[in-house]
């Protein structure tokens, strides 16, 4: 029968892990209180020297941060006097003001530009007003084209050339139509109340029809219709303005109505 023993003692592990503290405790009964004394002196020197190494890396870190950002003063400078800007879209709440050119090559949007000149090879969009100031003072003597302005606010011209046409009818002249409008002087109700403010503000006179009357004559090719704040659906148009530029097609039929009645009258 085989001994359920394992050979030796089994006391070798143990003998092994002994042996190993006892080399342990020799290498530190040989260090000595002077290393000791050196080797806290070492660590003292190192910790000493560590504020001053950790500002340097600091420094150095700031200072190749900071070449890439503008001081306080720097960026107020840059703001007020930004110089060239061509941005391929600008977005604004606000006014955008320049005492030079504004040049985009994509979209203006904003509330106001101002400038003594704007270029934009995209779209230039206004939420607010548009005012051209000098526009209404420049005198148009070279080719010129009239202009109109689309329902979703573009301005452009309108062809009339008869290859661009369809579903072309010829309009009846209603001459009892005709003779119900008027063409009468007026102010306008808002320059009277501005009126009113100031007393010396000046009222300019106006010439011209009521859309009411057009729409009511079927003439409703020459009336600009809107919708009333209340009409969310916008679903009841209602007479708001005329279209002034085409009347002169209006007259152009009176003239020819009356033209007929001439010549069949034998009258030259």
């Amino acid at each position: 029968m085989a001994d359920p023993k394992p050979g030796g003692d089994g006391l070798g592990p143990l003998i092994e892990t002994i042996n190993g503290i006892k080399s342990r405790l020799g290498m530190l009964e040989g260090f000595s209180g002077a290393d000791y004394v050196k080797a806290l002196q070492k660590i003292d020197d190192l910790v000493d020297g560590l504020p001053a190494q950790v500002d340097e890396l600091v420094d150095a870190r700031l200072a190749t941060e900071l070449a890439n950002y503008y001081t306080s003063a720097q960026t107020d400078s840059k703001v007020a006097l930004p110089g060239d800007i061509a941005p391929g879209k600008v977005n604004a709440s606000g006014n955008i003001t320049t005492g030079g050119s504004v040049t985009a090559a994509g979209a203006v949007s904003g509330g106001a530009v101002t400038g003594s000149s704007l270029t934009s090879t995209g779209t230039l969009d206004a939420s607010g007003p548009v005012r051209l100031p000098n526009a209404y003072v420049t005198d148009i003597t070279w080719t010129r084209v009239s202009g109109w302005i689309g329902n979703d606010g573009r301005v452009g011209y309108a062809s009339s050339k008869r290859s661009k046409k369809f579903h072309i009818d010829n309009v009846t002249f209603d001459v009892v139509a005709f003779k119900l409008l008027q063409v009468v002087h007026f102010q306008y109700r808002a320059e009277r109340a501005k009126q009113r403010a100031a007393p010396d503000y000046h009222v300019s006179v106006n010439v011209g029809m009521y859309a009411d009357d057009l729409h009511a004559a079927g003439y409703w090719e020459y009336v600009i219709y809107q919708f009333d704040e209340d009409d969310l659906e916008r679903a009841n148009p209602v007479p708001g303005g005329i279209h002034y530029e085409l009347l002169g097609l209006l007259a152009i039929q009176g003239v020819q109505y009356l033209i007929e009645r001439l010549d069949a009258a034998g009258i030259q």
